[in-house]
């Protein structure tokens, strides 16, 4: 599978704010950026239920305003890897990496589960050491 954008530098990352920005430029400009192709904000998960009687394109926007968003989903070939953009990486970005996987391979109706990467500019003892036991790669730029 390919992802809508080319592995490359872009003028503005959809979905990425704040200091995220750089540390994902840093990242996608670096040599450790060995994807084919990203996707930037995407959607998982069946959002909040909308009442009843909800005229469907408002109840189509209020799922969609609900549901979780990935940072950047990198493609090699038609490998996924949910990549979590995070200054300062805690042990939440690890569960937000897990549980964006599980809700991806969900919503997508994918029997494998993707790999989980943490990119972010620091990382403390206690965080690496969880992705190492939980199996998640993480990058420092």
């Amino acid at each position: 599978m390919k992802g809508q954008y080319p592995p490359t530098p872009l003028k503005k990352y959809p979905h990425l704010i704040g200091g995220d920005i750089a540390i994902w430029d840093r990242f996608v400009r670096g040599p450790l950026n060995t994807f084919d192709s990203f996707d930037y904000d995407v959607r998982v998960g069946v959002g909040q239920p909308m009442p009843v009687g909800l005229d469907p394109s408002i109840a189509e926007m209020g799922k969609t305003l609900t549901q979780r968003r990935i940072d950047v989903i990198g493609w090699k070939d038609i490998f996924a890897t949910i990549i979590e953009v995070k200054q300062y990486a805690g042990v939440s970005a690890i569960g937000q990496a897990q549980c964006y996987a599980v809700l991806w391979a969900q919503t997508f109706g994918r029997a494998m589960m993707p790999e989980v990467m943490i990119v972010t500019d620091q990382i403390n003892n206690d965080t690496e050491n969880l992705c190492h036991h939980f199996n998640i790669a993480y990058i420092i730029v």
